[in-house]
């Protein structure tokens, strides 16, 4: 019989999407995507995720693959790339249905101890 439900964090809890969150930082397509690129889609951010690189390490690897008049934007992507996550309202009802039922609800997710030190909105009810 099933007791315990987990739940991922990332476009499940809430909403996470590093397409539409670069646009604030340039108008040009071909900047988003090398920003995008070389920040959020690459084997780095993986690692800054489970603590085995430092936000600083981040910044350096991700500059050494982007051109010059990048560089400033990089430290303020990282800086600010947990400011536009919103709760997905839509699984309140699920997980206070759930909590109802009797089941042991858990979170476990790959989120970067930047996201937890950060003075973040989401706040997850528990």
């Amino acid at each position: 019989m099933i007791k315990n439900i987990v739940f991922d964090m990332g476009n499940l809890l809430i909403r996470y999407v590093p397409e539409e969150f670069i646009e604030q930082f340039t108008d040009h397509t071909s900047e988003r995507k090398q920003l995008l690129e070389q920040i959020f889609k690459t084997p780095r951010w993986l690692e800054f995720d489970r603590g085995a690189i430092t936000k600083a390490q981040l910044v350096i690897e991700a500059k050494k693959e982007l051109s010059g008049g990048l560089h400033p934007l990089v430290s303020d992507v990282l800086e600010r790339w947990h400011e536009e996550m919103t709760v997905n309202i839509e699984m309140d009802a699920v997980i206070e249905g759930l909590k109802e039922q009797g089941y042991n609800l858990y979170l476990l997710s790959n989120a970067s101890q930047d996201f937890y030190i950060a003075d973040c909105k989401i706040k997850l009810d528990t």
